[in-house]
């Protein structure tokens, strides 16, 4: 998997978790089972002797099925950095099996690798820390709040925006800072057309090329180096608060 490939999971996992886990010390849950339609911009930047970037534009279709312990998403878009030598389309489904602790990834062309997860399946409830900042409409008059949330040690000051009658995710947007000036990251992610169910349950069905393989390695130059590089100038480089 591309390191671009990690860090928008990465984003759209913390976009479905406006929020955090538990239900105690909370103030309201989205539904245990939902699906809806996500625009993300994500840009990374690091400036020192030389400047480098990278820049995602896309779009996913996420289901969350908290009461299976599954998830499902797939991303549509391009990566654009100087790091490779033109535009960068990526299409690929992933599919999360937390009772079995299993990823897959599957490419557009079918192929597909899996690879164990270490995590556990959390509902999706904000935080009783987050602070209220505004609310308004969206829509067909949908009432929204928006909240100052911490997720994390390096995701602290995300503003997210949800539905007040449902808890479901409008809107996030956060910033990563880093330890050198002008470097660091920013993250949009709007999320559209949500229904609290699962229209079609057999999308978390892997395919049959995902039975076949245990890893799938990359043929394409460009992915191996774009992973390498970026792997070493913002993992071990930028350091985030």
């Amino acid at each position: 998997m591309s390191f671009c490939s990690h860090f928008l999971l990465l984003v759209i996992s913390l976009g479905t978790v406006v929020v955090h886990n538990g239900v105690d010390g909370t103030i309201c849950c989205a539904p245990d089972q939902w699906e809806g339609h996500m625009y993300l911009d994500y840009m990374q930047i690091f400036i020192d002797s030389n400047t480098l970037y990278l820049y995602f534009n896309g779009s996913v279709n996420v289901s969350y099925d908290y009461t299976n312990s599954r998830a499902f998403y797939t991303i549509v878009g391009t990566e654009i950095s100087p790091l490779i030598p033109k535009p960068e389309p990526l299409n690929k489904t992933y599919i999360f099996d937390y009772k079995k602790n299993m990823q897959y990834a599957i490419d557009s062309d079918g192929s597909c690798e899996k690879s164990k997860i270490d995590q556990n399946m959390t509902r999706q409830c904000v935080q009783d820390s987050g602070i209220l900042k505004s609310s308004g409409k969206v829509g067909d008059n949908i009432i929204t709040d928006t909240y100052i949330l911490t997720l994390s040690e390096s995701f602290n000051n995300v503003r997210g925006t949800i539905q007040r009658d449902s808890c479901l995710p409008v809107h996030m947007v956060y910033l990563v800072g880093s330890d050198n000036p002008d470097s660091g990251s920013v993250f949009s992610l709007d999320v559209l057309s949500t229904v609290p169910r699962i229209k079609n349950p057999a999308i978390f069905t892997p395919p049959s090329s995902c039975l076949k393989t245990s890893r799938k390695q990359s043929n394409s130059k460009t992915s191996q180096q774009l992973e390498t590089v970026l792997t070493e100038v913002f993992q071990k480089r930028m350091l985030y608060g």
